[in-house]
């Protein structure tokens, strides 16, 4: 009898500990990916402790508060760090660490889950998450050929390689469970970008060559329109209903009334579709696909997006408490029986006082 009130559901980490080094040759990008894994596997109910070398460079603040919430997070000096997470590790049921802090140090590899990141597989510590989208192709994607590359936005990649790492991890439990033999696992950035441009090796087997940037010749191209930019995303099959929805005599040009003379024609296209949407604010662009099942695509904000009536209905943005306030951040895609969970609140701790509970758990 609960008394009326509905206990929470478990979480299916519950109980399990789980450990983030970050050492101070750390490459930026293995940073946040571990990040990105202890969070998912923390929002899972694991209980998750962060270790941080105090000569790392920090991660910006909205990236620390989305990535950390619920963590106990430890700056530790250099003379301290070897020995608290070799200690550390020697407790966690599982650590994800980059492999040039790892090196030669000594796991017990029979009973502990590691996770070994680097950015290749020759070179761990080597590139950022800008060279590694560059040599995986996914900068050859997107943006004008006439122009310099630009990197994808937010950290795609990196956030890809947390999600990676925290699937080996609980692909792993198991033979742990059962008291199988583990070895450490290993993964790189370079590997995750390709996986992610996998339509790219799929088009290149299928055509002999591979996608490039084509800018204003871009089938799909975000476009200027009165108070923004609109993601013109449309299909063949869509052309009359777009033409319908905009009643604009521009676009019925001869040239590109069929989808071989669209094709012949794209920055004739994009350029007249452009002159149309000057005319039209997103929201109202956003009304008409709407009602005409259109799929273009408007470019919100964040404060717009975190407003938004279909992700406000899905839980999209939650509130989480710091020590510096109340910040909305994205709620992970992560659920368990239908069940999201949120972040737990636990306070940051320094070395010393870590290190103090130790000695009081020894005693």
């Amino acid at each position: 009898d609960t008394g009326g009130s509905l206990m929470a559901p478990a979480r299916p980490l519950e109980g399990l500990i789980m450990l983030e080094v970050i050492g101070p040759e750390t490459p930026a990008a293995l940073s946040l990916a571990a990040g990105m894994c202890g969070r998912i596997a923390g929002d899972l109910g694991a209980s998750v402790t962060r270790v941080i070398a105090k000569s790392c460079e920090p991660i910006d603040r909205a990236s620390d508060i989305f990535l950390n919430s619920g963590k106990t997070c430890i700056s530790v000096a250099q003379n301290q760090f070897e020995a608290l997470t070799a200690s550390l590790m020697a407790k966690a049921d599982c650590t994800v660490v980059d492999a040039a802090t790892l090196g030669g140090k000594k796991t017990n590899k029979e009973e502990t889950v590691v996770v070994a990141m680097g950015m290749t597989a020759q070179t761990p510590t080597e590139g950022t998450e800008f060279t590694i989208e560059a040599r995986s192709g996914l900068l050859d994607l997107v943006g004008d050929p006439q122009r310099q590359p630009l990197r994808l936005g937010g950290h795609q990649v990196a956030y890809a390689a947390g999600l990676a790492a925290y699937l080996a991890i609980v692909s792993a439990l198991p033979r742990r469970i059962k008291g199988q033999p583990l070895s450490v696992l290993h993964l790189n950035l370079l590997d995750i970008a390709v996986w992610l441009n996998w339509k790219t090796l799929a088009v290149a087997a299928r055509t002999g060559q591979a996608p490039t940037r084509k800018g204003p010749n871009s089938e799909w191209s975000a476009l200027k329109c009165e108070d923004g930019y609109i993601a013109a995303v449309y299909r063949a099959k869509d052309w009359n209903a777009l033409k319908a929805a905009f009643n604009d005599p521009r676009l019925d040009d001869p040239q590109i009334q069929t989808a071989k003379g669209r094709s012949e024609n794209r920055s004739k296209v994009n350029e007249l579709l452009s002159a149309v949407f000057q005319s039209f604010s997103r929201a109202q662009i956003h009304d008409l696909a709407l009602s005409n099942k259109l799929p273009l695509g408007p470019v919100w904000g964040t404060e717009e997006l975190r407003k938004s009536a279909h992700l406000v209905d899905r839980n999209f943005v939650t509130t989480i408490k710091s020590r510096e306030g109340q910040f909305s951040v994205p709620t992970l895609p992560v659920k368990w029986s239908g069940q999201t969970f949120l972040p737990n609140e636990r306070p940051p701790q320094t070395a010393e006082a870590m290190a103090r509970q130790q000695k009081e758990s020894a005693q």
